[in-house]
C-alpha cells in the first residue's frame, strides 16, 4: 500500500504533525509548494499533485489554519484535486479552535474522496509531546481501522 502525507505549512506546527505522520505510516512526505518552487509553475504543481494522488491509496492531506481559514494553497489546489476518488484523512494545525469548520471546508473542496478521518490539533498543544504522540497513535489507529490497512 502506498500512502502520502501532502500538506501546506504557512507555520512550522503543520510540518511538524505531518512528519509524525509520515513517520507513523512509512508514508512518502510532500509539501505543497516544492513543486512549485521547482518549476516555477503553479500548473506544473497542480497536476504534479494531481498524479501524485492517482499513484497512493492513501492520503493524508493537511494545512494550517489561521481563525478558522485554511491554508490559500491548500484552497486553491485542492479544487483541481476534486476528482481523485482515493482515499484521504484529513488534519489541521490551528490557533485555538478544533479545526472542525475548517476540515469541513477541505471536505466540501475534495466531493469525491472517501474520507476515513479529520484530526485538528491546537498549536499550543504540541508542547506536551506524550500527549500529541498518543493523539496521533489513536488517529492514525482509527484511520486504519477503517481503510483496513
Amino acid at each position: 500500500m502506498r500512502i502520502l502525507v501532502l500538506y501546506d505549512s504557512k507555520v512550522p506546527e503543520t510540518r511538524v504533525v505531518a512528519e509524525r505522520i509520515a513517520t507513523r505510516t512509512l508514508a512518502d512526505l510532500k509539501e505543497i509548494g516544492e513543486t512549485a518552487h521547482a518549476s516555477n509553475s503553479p500548473t506544473a504543481e497542480i497536476n504534479a499533485h494531481r498524479s501524485s494522488l492517482e499513484d497512493y491509496d492513501l492520503a493524508f492531506i493537511g494545512t494550517s489554519v489561521l481563525e478558522d481559514n485554511i491554508a490559500s494553497e491548500i484552497q486553491e489546489h485542492l479544487p483541481q484535486l476534486a476528482a481523485c476518488s482515493r482515499g484521504v484523512a484529513l488534519f489541521c494545525t490551528t490557533d485555538g479552535s478544533d479545526g472542525s469548520r475548517s476540515l469541513a471546508s477541505i471536505r466540501r473542496l475534495l466531493p469525491n474522496a472517501k474520507v476515513f478521518g479529520q484530526l485538528g490539533v491546537q498549536v499550543q498543544t504540541l508542547e506536551d509531546e506524550s500527549a500529541l504522540e498518543a493523539r496521533l497513535d489513536e488517529w492514525i489507529g482509527a484511520v486504519r481501522a477503517l481503510y483496513r490497512y
